[in-house]
């Protein structure tokens, strides 16, 4: 959506700042509506992703402002493969068996 916006002529800054505040309605929709079909909300969990975010924001705008752009997106690349690998393997083997037995396998 940005970048259609961009193509049409409106400001970099409004065009960012649009698609952010959509974003932002959506997902705010969106959770509230989850929420809600779960019959309750567990104040702790959404206390816990405030917190987290809040903390994390820093480190992602200093981490943004030193890297270059190629090795931040390499890395980013990374660890969301790994993460996705990781659940695979939960999902496949919730005991995780198979690293127990590579585990005895090595020592």
């Amino acid at each position: 959506m940005t970048t259609t916006l961009l193509g049409r002529g409106h400001g970099a800054r409004h065009a960012v700042g649009s698609v952010n505040t959509t974003e932002f309605l959506v997902t705010a929709a969106i959770s509230a509506s989850f929420f809600f079909a779960l019959g309750g909300v567990r104040w702790t969990d959404i206390l816990g992703l405030i917190i987290g975010g809040v903390i994390a924001a820093p480190i992602a705008a200093f981490a943004v402002s030193i890297t270059r752009p190629r090795l931040l997106m390499g890395v980013i690349g990374c660890f969301v493969v790994s993460l996705s690998l990781w659940q695979i393997a939960v999902a496949i083997d919730p005991q995780m068996t198979f690293l127990a037995s590579l585990r005895r396998g090595v020592g």
